[in-house]
């Protein structure tokens, strides 16, 4: 990803964040977006998009970013 996904990475963690109902301050969850996105930046938006949903039906509890990243689908070759 670069920094011109970050709106769209940012409401996907939001997007988390409603789902699991974190609770955390608007601060704390501004922190917890900058410190995903950078762990997580090897992948596309797409990926990650793909990733949450995938987080969304199988699992119960927020996503730490190596749990996120190991439901990432990897990429093929054209």
């Amino acid at each position: 990803m670069t920094q011109t996904d970050f709106g769209e990475f940012s409401s996907e963690i939001r997007r988390l964040v409603t789902v699991f109902r974190l609770k955390a301050s608007p601060a704390e969850i501004n922190q917890l977006i900058d410190a995903y996105f950078h762990a997580l930046q090897r992948f596309t938006v797409f990926q990650l998009i793909a990733a949450t949903d995938t987080w969304i039906a199988r699992e119960a509890k927020f996503p730490k970013p190596a749990e996120l990243a190991s439901v990432v689908p990897r990429r093929t070759a054209d």
